[in-house]
């Protein structure tokens, strides 16, 4: 049932007929009737006498008491008035009433009088709980207490696809619906699917640039979104796009924080990727890319890096160390450039863009990436012969440049087998990187 309370101050200064307005219950007629609808109680008085018969009357409802603008049509009721009361049904129309200021003029024809008597516009005033709902109005309060504690609360009963609060902004840079808390562990916005494929927040944008979710935390440990499912097969966030060039989900990091992180103890998977559409029952679905819980990564596809090696982390006992130089393992376990033919420690190039690093701890200042298998660009010197490809390589008497090797290299002196060529001189080409 839909309530709403008017104070009306009606008045007629003609012919000694006089119509006053008594506080009025506006409500849904009981038995049906329309949803805008809304009883209209007055009292009418003639001389200082309660008029006892059946009136014309005409409604209608205006922005303002002079130059306004009427809203909907006029309503002529014949009403009958008893010991000067009377009572009677009003609708102005969806959105009649949408918190702004409205007036109402009343016009009365009784039997015996010469025409319409004009009781002149009158301000409908709210009660103080209809005020509630006027444009920029705040609610506050503590909710009472029970299962779920509330302020204020709107239940849709539709069994297909409504919506309880719509929300809808049409000026730049408007928020249809904005939600904000300073509490600890407070929630803006919360949202709580229970039934099957349910939804607990559901957002959309629809036109360029827009976002169907923006959130914004700007506190200690706060969190903009914070996602929760308990259900099977539940999904915590589900995005979709449609459109091309558009994004299921967009993480963006401005300063020195994580753009996007994911927890997961070490029995589950922090992140799966699934192919082929829309994923059936978890876990039953064939992920194409996982991550676990406790730093394994599985794929079904290929690994394409930026780079065509492998390298390893290791610390420089030299400094100015370049990409591309040839390496030696010092007696103190440090890399140093080669500086002599053949020289049996050493241990691979210098990596110009490894594809892949490994390292035991992440890097640190002085270490540099030593490359141990793959294709990458060495230094390179023809002084033991113009180099061709497939030729192997060995160190040289130039610091940090592989030669050719002669017939039968001793063991553990061949870095790699050129991919390219040197006639001669000394330059950088392709290498193999092939340890014997």
């Amino acid at each position: 049932m839909k309530r709403l309370f008017f104070m009306l101050g009606l008045s007629l200064v003609w012919v000694g007929l006089a119509l006053t307005a008594r506080p009025v219950q506006a409500q849904r007629p009981l038995g049906g009737g329309s949803d805008t609808a809304f009883t209209y109680q007055g009292q009418l008085v003639r001389g200082g006498v309660p008029v006892d018969d059946t009136c014309a009357f005409q409604f209608e409802l205006w922005t303002d008491p002079t130059a306004g603008s009427q809203i909907g049509v006029t309503l002529d009721r014949d009403v009958a008035i008893a010991d000067g009361l009377f009572t009677t049904q009003l609708s102005f129309g969806v959105g009649a009433f949408p918190g702004d200021t409205r007036w109402l003029r009343v016009r009365v024809w009784c039997p015996g009088d010469l025409g319409w008597i004009d009781l002149g516009p009158q301000e409908m005033t709210s009660t103080p709980y209809a005020l509630g709902l006027k444009p920029g109005v705040i609610i506050s309060g503590t909710p009472p207490s029970g299962d779920t504690p509330v302020i204020f609360k709107v239940i849709d009963t539709a069994t297909y696809q409504s919506y309880a609060i719509w929300g809808e902004t049409t000026g730049n840079l408007g928020t249809g619906i904005y939600g904000t808390s300073s509490g600890s562990q407070a929630k803006g916005v919360a949202g709580l699917a229970g039934g099957y494929g349910g939804t607990g927040v559901f957002a959309s944008a629809n036109g360029a640039n827009g976002l169907g979710v923006y959130a914004y935390a700007n506190g200690s440990y706060g969190k903009a979104v914070y996602a929760w499912s308990q259900s099977d097969n539940g999904r915590a966030v589900h995005g979709k796009v449609e459109a091309s060039n558009g994004y299921g989900g967009y993480f963006e990091n401005t300063s020195t924080g994580v753009a996007l992180l994911a927890s997961a103890n070490t029995t589950g998977n922090v992140f799966v990727v699934q192919a082929g559409g829309y994923p059936p029952s978890y876990p039953s679905f064939q992920p194409v890319f996982r991550v676990t819980g406790d730093g394994e990564v599985y794929a079904d596809g290929s690994f394409n890096p930026g780079g065509a090696d492998f390298a390893e982390m290791m610390s420089a006992a030299q400094a100015g160390l370049e990409p591309g130089d040839v390496l030696a393992v010092a007696p103190d376990g440090r890399v140093v450039r080669t500086d002599r033919p053949y020289q049996q420690s050493v241990v691979g190039v210098y990596s110009t863009k490894p594809g892949v690093v490994g390292s035991r701890s992440p890097a640190e200042a002085g270490q540099v990436p030593l490359a141990i298998v793959g294709i990458v660009p060495v230094k390179a010197t023809a002084a033991n012969g113009a180099i061709a490809p497939g030729d192997l390589l060995v160190a040289s008497a130039l610091p940090g440049h592989a030669m050719r090797a002669a017939a039968g290299p001793p063991a553990g002196t061949v870095i790699g087998k050129a991919l390219g060529a040197l006639p001669a001189g000394a330059g950088v080409i392709e290498m193999l990187v092939m340890s014997r």
